[in-house]
Protein backbone atom coordinates (compact mmCIF):
# COMPACT_ATOMS: atom_id res chain seq x y z
CA UNK A 1 0.00 0.00 0.00
CA UNK A 2 2.72 2.67 0.49
CA UNK A 3 4.07 1.87 -2.31
CA UNK A 4 1.30 3.13 -4.49
CA UNK A 5 1.84 6.05 -2.40
CA UNK A 6 4.86 6.49 -3.15
CA UNK A 7 4.87 6.02 -6.96
CA UNK A 8 2.16 8.36 -7.17
CA UNK A 9 4.54 11.10 -5.55
CA UNK A 10 7.50 9.73 -8.21
CA UNK A 11 4.67 10.31 -10.95
CA UNK A 12 3.92 13.47 -9.80
CA UNK A 13 7.49 14.84 -9.25
CA UNK A 14 8.09 13.73 -13.03
CA UNK A 15 5.45 15.52 -14.18
CA UNK A 16 6.51 18.60 -12.41
CA UNK A 17 10.26 18.09 -14.28
CA UNK A 18 8.56 17.29 -17.58
CA UNK A 19 6.29 19.96 -17.44
CA UNK A 20 9.12 22.56 -17.01
CA UNK A 21 11.40 21.49 -19.47
CA UNK A 22 8.42 21.29 -21.73
CA UNK A 23 7.55 24.88 -20.93
CA UNK A 24 11.50 25.71 -21.70
CA UNK A 25 11.54 24.07 -25.15
CA UNK A 26 8.16 25.38 -26.45
CA UNK A 27 9.13 29.14 -25.51
CA UNK A 28 11.80 28.58 -27.05
CA UNK A 29 10.39 27.12 -29.99
CA UNK A 30 8.47 30.16 -30.07
CA UNK A 31 10.87 32.72 -29.92
CA UNK A 32 13.39 31.51 -32.42
CA UNK A 33 12.31 28.09 -34.15
CA UNK A 34 15.14 27.57 -36.28
CA UNK A 35 17.80 28.30 -33.60
CA UNK A 36 16.29 26.34 -30.73
CA UNK A 37 16.06 23.32 -33.73
CA UNK A 38 19.63 23.68 -34.49
CA UNK A 39 20.79 23.62 -30.68
CA UNK A 40 18.67 21.00 -29.19
CA UNK A 41 20.96 18.35 -30.92
CA UNK A 42 24.02 19.23 -28.81
CA UNK A 43 25.44 17.53 -25.66
CA UNK A 44 24.60 20.78 -24.24
CA UNK A 45 21.04 19.39 -24.16
CA UNK A 46 22.06 15.88 -23.07
CA UNK A 47 23.98 17.10 -20.03
CA UNK A 48 21.30 19.99 -19.25
CA UNK A 49 18.29 17.20 -19.45
CA UNK A 50 20.44 14.78 -17.39
CA UNK A 51 21.50 17.67 -14.74
CA UNK A 52 18.15 18.79 -14.23
CA UNK A 53 16.60 15.25 -13.62
CA UNK A 54 18.94 13.91 -11.22
CA UNK A 55 18.76 17.30 -9.57
CA UNK A 56 15.54 17.98 -9.44
CA UNK A 57 14.45 14.52 -7.95
CA UNK A 58 16.76 14.96 -4.94
CA UNK A 59 15.51 18.26 -4.08
CA UNK A 60 12.36 16.77 -4.44
CA UNK A 61 13.07 14.54 -1.69
CA UNK A 62 14.39 11.05 -3.45
CA UNK A 63 17.48 9.44 -4.79
CA UNK A 64 17.93 11.34 -8.12
CA UNK A 65 19.95 9.10 -9.62
CA UNK A 66 17.69 6.23 -10.16
CA UNK A 67 14.83 8.34 -10.65
CA UNK A 68 16.45 10.31 -13.48
CA UNK A 69 17.29 6.94 -14.69
CA UNK A 70 13.60 5.32 -14.34
CA UNK A 71 12.22 8.53 -15.47
CA UNK A 72 14.63 9.71 -18.08
CA UNK A 73 13.03 8.18 -20.99
CA UNK A 74 9.37 8.85 -20.66
CA UNK A 75 9.99 12.29 -19.58
CA UNK A 76 11.91 12.59 -22.81
CA UNK A 77 8.82 11.17 -24.35
CA UNK A 78 6.80 14.35 -23.54
CA UNK A 79 8.69 17.01 -25.28
CA UNK A 80 7.57 17.36 -28.70
CA UNK A 81 9.05 16.47 -32.04
CA UNK A 82 11.74 13.39 -31.83
CA UNK A 83 13.12 14.68 -28.57
CA UNK A 84 13.94 11.19 -27.44
CA UNK A 85 15.68 9.92 -30.43
CA UNK A 86 18.05 13.21 -30.19
CA UNK A 87 18.58 12.57 -26.82
CA UNK A 88 19.62 8.68 -27.20
CA UNK A 89 22.27 9.62 -30.47
CA UNK A 90 23.62 12.26 -28.20
CA UNK A 91 23.89 9.88 -25.60
CA UNK A 92 26.43 7.77 -28.48
CA UNK A 93 28.03 10.94 -29.81
CA UNK A 94 28.79 11.45 -25.96
CA UNK A 95 30.19 8.09 -25.16
CA UNK A 96 32.62 8.88 -28.27
CA UNK A 97 33.62 11.56 -26.92
CA UNK A 98 34.78 10.06 -23.73
CA UNK A 99 36.32 7.19 -25.89
CA UNK A 100 38.30 9.76 -28.14
CA UNK A 101 38.86 12.46 -24.91
CA UNK A 102 37.59 14.74 -27.11
CA UNK A 103 37.67 17.81 -24.05
CA UNK A 104 35.88 20.60 -26.28
CA UNK A 105 32.62 18.04 -26.95
CA UNK A 106 32.46 16.89 -23.21
CA UNK A 107 33.15 20.40 -21.99
CA UNK A 108 29.88 20.85 -23.85
CA UNK A 109 27.84 18.72 -21.97
CA UNK A 110 29.32 19.36 -18.76
CA UNK A 111 28.15 23.21 -19.41
CA UNK A 112 24.75 21.68 -19.93
CA UNK A 113 24.67 19.47 -17.01
CA UNK A 114 25.60 22.70 -14.57
CA UNK A 115 23.35 24.60 -16.18
CA UNK A 116 21.32 21.98 -15.49
CA UNK A 117 21.66 21.32 -11.81
CA UNK A 118 21.43 25.21 -11.17
CA UNK A 119 17.93 25.81 -12.59
CA UNK A 120 16.76 22.07 -10.64
CA UNK A 121 16.86 24.11 -7.44
CA UNK A 122 13.29 25.00 -8.92
CA UNK A 123 11.95 21.78 -8.00
CA UNK A 124 13.04 22.47 -4.19
CA UNK A 125 9.50 22.73 -1.66
CA UNK A 126 10.10 26.13 -0.67
CA UNK A 127 11.41 27.50 -4.63
CA UNK A 128 9.18 30.16 -5.86
CA UNK A 129 11.79 31.12 -8.93
CA UNK A 130 11.66 29.56 -11.98
CA UNK A 131 14.81 29.18 -14.38
CA UNK A 132 15.31 29.60 -17.66
CA UNK A 133 18.58 28.13 -18.96
CA UNK A 134 17.74 25.84 -21.32
CA UNK A 135 15.60 28.32 -23.34
CA UNK A 136 18.45 30.78 -23.16
CA UNK A 137 20.55 27.97 -24.26
CA UNK A 138 18.05 27.45 -27.09
CA UNK A 139 17.55 30.82 -28.18
CA UNK A 140 21.37 31.77 -28.02
CA UNK A 141 20.90 33.99 -25.22
CA UNK A 142 23.42 34.59 -22.14
CA UNK A 143 23.33 31.73 -19.40
CA UNK A 144 22.24 33.04 -16.43
CA UNK A 145 24.49 30.80 -13.66
CA UNK A 146 28.17 30.59 -13.01
CA UNK A 147 29.43 27.79 -15.30
CA UNK A 148 32.38 26.37 -13.31
CA UNK A 149 33.58 23.59 -15.64
CA UNK A 150 35.22 26.07 -17.74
Amino acid sequence: MFGFFSSNKQRKAARRIASELHRQVRDAIKANEAEASSRVTSLFTLGYLYGLLRQGFTNQGFQGEAMAEKYFKPICKKIPGNFYKVIREQSDELEIAIEKNDKESISFYESGLNAGIHDAVMFRISASNVENNFFNYLTNQALDFEDKSK
